[in-house]
């Protein structure tokens, strides 16, 4: 008997630092995590590899511009709060950017701002705030597994 390979949503996220604050987008009517904190994101479309992604959703969302060369691996997760429809994510982090951070998609978010690394909003979508604790490692690629309800299971 054969077992049913995983099915997974990969999803990348865009970490912009700018004097020790993070650029945080709140998300809006878009059915996860609603008000909540989170990175420039969004999910990888076929034929595209990971970090020609990141620079697609950095301009989408943020309005701001990257070269896949200066993106680093940072973080990774696997989020199982939703079996039918698990995600993996991969959380860069960009060296370089230009733009001036604005909302580029009023209709899935209705604030952005830069904070503090030390002082993140309170409702910091769990898997980001899991990764920000790495964003200043030159080597180390952290992980983290969340379960259900959002909750952070396990990180290594």
């Amino acid at each position: 008997m054969t077992k049913e390979r995983l099915k997974v949503v990969p999803a990348v996220y865009i970490t912009v630092l700018k004097d020790r604050e993070v650029l945080l987008l709140r998300r809006f009517q878009t059915g996860y995590l609603d008000g909540y904190w989170d990175l420039p994101s969004g999910h990888v479309e076929a034929g595209e590899t990971l970090k020609e992604c990141c620079v697609r959703e950095l301009k989408e969302e943020a309005g701001l511009k990257t070269k896949a060369f200066g993106l680093k691996l940072i973080h990774v997760y696997q989020n199982f709060s939703t079996p039918e429809s698990p995600y993996f994510g991969y959380i860069f982090r960009a060296s370089r950017w230009t733009g001036k951070p604005s909302i580029q998609e009023p209709t899935k978010c209705n604030d952005l701002s830069f904070f503090p690394l030390n002082k993140l909003p309170l409702k910091t979508v769990p898997q980001v705030r899991e990764a920000l604790k790495n964003v200043n490692t030159r080597s180390k690629v952290t992980f983290s597994l969340l379960g259900a309800n959002h909750i952070i299971l396990r990180t290594d």
